[in-house]
């Protein structure tokens, strides 16, 4: 029996090849003061174990992955101006369907294009959310798993906050997006799993500034939104109750420490394991003085689940932006964008 995590934040031809990964938990002794955690009395210890990578051509930017079962994988990406989705191998990476177009220049305002996107499953459900190159305008659209149209809403039409970056989530009864600007306001938007009703549309206002880029999850009865903190030097989540508003006591927690003043930002892959009370975190990496639309490249980090840090696996060749990940047992699947988009597989292993 093999597990598929539903819930996280996703005809062309492919290229795969392979390549030597670092063996990141040989040398994963000099990372763990990025955390200040002990992890020596950690029960069990878990790490990386880099097994397949592929690039997508034909894939743009904006890549999200969700499950289907346990031989393929749903992936989105925008090609020229369309909302696309496929489906990947579980066991190669290569490309199994045709490319099915899930949204197109005929959704949207005329000389509007689709920008900003992602991809959620619940159940027998595809979620999608986008936004346009005006910032205005936000819609969520849903599929069955074949990706044929249930339904299409507007999140937003002319709004005041920006549409970039969307966070994609669910509590398991309804369907949330959040987002906004960097600062104090983010705007929350939730409706029924079949879209026609509007649960909670709502402008949060927060304790400190929260950045946009990240990723949002139910966890604990809470929302936890993943983030760095307001400078983008220390990787954060802070909380919130059903109804979107801040908790405290506290509202954020540092799950990684910057060394240095170096850069942790752009958490937008994040997932938590329970069967293995594991954290795992896709997030971009820069050093104190490097500039974020050259220099960003990707970390991996593996924690505990309380965010000791276990391993860490690197990705990435040039600038490197918007990760995400899908977990289905016993393997981690990430895609991300760089010269390419592209899309690995690593397995979990205990030892």
């Amino acid at each position: 029996m093999f597990s598929i995590f539903l819930f996280t934040i996703i005809s062309c031809s492919t290229s795969e090849f392979q390549y030597d990964f670092p063996s990141t938990h040989k040398n994963i002794d000099k990372y763990i003061e990025d955390t200040g955690h002990d992890t020596s009395n950690s029960t069990n210890y878990y790490f990386f174990q880099p097994l397949e990578q592929s690039n997508i051509f034909g894939a743009g930017i904006w890549n999200g992955l969700a499950p289907f079962d346990e031989n393929e994988f749903f992936f989105s990406t925008m090609a020229t101006k369309d909302l696309t989705l496929r489906k990947l191998s579980t066991e190669d990476l290569h490309v199994t369907s045709s490319v099915i177009t899930i949204a197109n220049l005929d959704d949207i305002d005329e000389d509007d294009h689709i920008t900003d996107h992602a991809i959620l499953r619940v159940e027998d459900t595809l979620y999608f959310v986008f936004g346009t190159n005006n910032l205005d305008d936000m819609y969520l659209l849903s599929t069955d798993l074949e990706g044929n149209r249930i339904s299409l809403v507007m999140a937003q039409e002319d709004g005041e906050h920006p549409t970039q970056d969307p966070h994609l989530f669910t509590d398991k009864e309804r369907i949330c997006v959040r987002w906004g600007s960097d600062g104090f306001e983010k705007k929350v938007h939730c409706r029924s799993l079949d879209l026609t009703e509007i649960l909670l549309d709502t402008i949060v206002t927060t304790p400190t500034p929260i950045p946009k880029l990240g990723a949002t999850l139910w966890h604990n009865d809470e929302f936890w939104t993943f983030t760095g903190d307001a400078p983008q030097r220390n990787l954060i989540y802070s909380r919130y109750d059903t109804d979107f508003i801040p908790l405290t006591d506290p509202f954020e927690t540092i799950v990684l420490a910057s060394q240095n003043n170096e850069w942790n930002w752009f958490c937008s892959g994040v997932l938590y394991i329970d069967d293995y009370d594991l954290w795992i975190i896709a997030y971009i990496h820069m050093e104190a003085d490097q500039e974020a639309d050259i220099d960003g490249r990707g970390r991996l980090d593996l924690f505990d689940g309380n965010f000791n840090l276990l391993d860490r696996h690197f990705y990435g060749t040039t600038a490197t932006y918007r990760p995400h990940l899908l977990f289905i047992e016993p393997y981690l699947f990430i895609g991300y964008d760089h010269e390419y988009v592209s899309v690995e597989k690593i397995k979990i292993v205990s030892e």
